[in-house]
């Protein structure tokens, strides 16, 4: 009878927690789409509208320096709330402010100083509440989260350019005061340490588990040199890919990453509804993706039909869910308790690193070189990364030890 109950309650902290990660997500989609339009309309620069992720990149890196501590001394829970509100307060300045460039980029300094504190947050509390069952609960989480950003890509920008700036800030802000009253209604354990290493103790502590524990230091191996070539898929390349390259109008870059959120939702459909075998195979699942990804990624640097370009991002989209919802549970189950939110932390500081040098350094070899050659260059990266996975026996004898 105990264990119903408890049953019980993990899943309406579950239903709570996913509910507000929904809204987060579709407030931060959103403002990157009215920032990101602001600054392209402003200049009609790729490299001055990928400003705005390098920067938000930089904030990220700083933040997970100075940051990565802060799970030892608050909870998870109160850091989402803390940061959540925070980014209010400024969201409303930015409502009063947003007509200069450099306006837009000092508030997404602060918007993503913050974004480097609640994304690890998020790992440990969803950690905190998936105890047993990770590749199916992950992959019913991730799939409702994918459904609602397949809609806010879909309708996202023609709603924002519809609306003002105003009123589509303001609806970011009603999305936020709405997760922030879903998250202070979950019931969960704090993580809390009361024995403190010093700062730099706990930090070397982090780090030697990122570095010695086999599948988490493999995993980021592969996620670090992938993130380089990912670039190709932020929202401004993809942005300046649709509109100079394919000659298409803003909405079809909103289509696209409507029809890669698609390809997400069978891929997580998939993983719940194979759960078992995709955890005892996990390291083929990893390859194969890998493998579909470098494949698709060719084919769509020389795609010139628009449909096409559509069908390419919903494939990409099924095997990445599947790969990701696998190495998100490897994380948190590999993931030592008392470091768990370093490593989440660590992670994120690595990969940030690598991904906004590589958005600068494509960037400027956009404009010299041309933007289908990056992601020819980008093809070849994901290509190298297969083949590496493949030779890697540590990765292909991945699983899931499922509870």
């Amino acid at each position: 009878m105990r264990t119903e109950i408890k049953s019980n309650k993990l899943s309406k902290s579950f239903l709570k927690f996913l509910t507000a990660q929904v809204f987060i997500i579709l407030a931060g989609i959103l403002l990157d789409m009215v920032l990101i339009l602001f600054v392209y309309q402003m200049s009609q620069s790729l490299f001055d509208t990928s400003m705005i992720l390098v920067v938000g990149s930089i904030s990220r890196i700083l933040g997970s320096i100075l940051l990565s501590n802060i799970f030892d001394k608050i909870s998870a829970k109160w850091i989402m709330l803390g940061a959540l509100i925070a980014k209010v307060f400024i969201i409303i300045l930015l409502i009063c402010t947003y007509r200069y460039i450099y306006i837009v980029l000092i508030s997404k300094f602060l918007l993503s100083l913050l974004d480097s504190a609640i994304s690890p947050a998020q790992g440990v509390l969803l950690a905190d509440i998936i105890k047993e069952d990770r590749i199916r609960l992950n992959g019913i989480f991730y799939t409702v989260i994918q459904v609602f950003q397949t809609a806010t890509w879909t309708f996202g920008i023609p709603f924002v350019l519809f609306l003002n700036p105003f009123a589509a800030f303001c609806v970011i802000i009603l999305m936020i005061t709405i997760s922030l009253w879903l998250l202070k209604k979950i019931d969960t354990k704090d993580r809390v340490q009361t024995n403190l290493l010093p700062y730099f103790e706990r930090l070397k502590q982090g780090w030697y588990d990122l570095f010695h524990i086999t599948e988490l230091w493999n995993i980021t191996i592969m996620d670090t040199c992938e993130s380089i070539a990912n670039v190709i898929w932020t929202q401004t390349f993809l942005l300046f890919f649709t509109t100079s390259f394919l000659n298409l109008s803003e909405e079809w870059w909103g289509f696209q990453g409507a029809a890669y959120f698609v390809g997400s939702i069978v891929g997580g459909i998939i993983s719940i509804r194979y759960s078992k075998y995709i955890s005892q195979f996990g390291g083929k699942v990893i390859f194969f993706s890998s493998l579909v990804v470098a494949i698709f990624t060719g084919i769509y640097a020389f795609n010139k039909v628009a449909f096409l370009a559509l069908v390419i991002n919903f494939f990409i989209g099924i095997p990445y869910q599947i790969r990701d919802l696998v190495q998100q549970s490897l994380i948190q189950e590999k993931s030592p308790t008392y470091s768990i939110g370093r490593v989440f932390s660590l992670r994120q500081l690595i990969l940030t690193i690598t991904s906004s040098g590589s958005l600068a350094i494509f960037s400027y070899l956009s404009s010299r070189i041309g933007i289908q050659a990056v992601y020819l260059i980008a093809t070849i990266i994901y290509a190298i990364v297969t083949i590496w996975i493949l030779l890697n026996r540590k990765i292909i004898k991945f699983k899931i030890e499922e509870q």
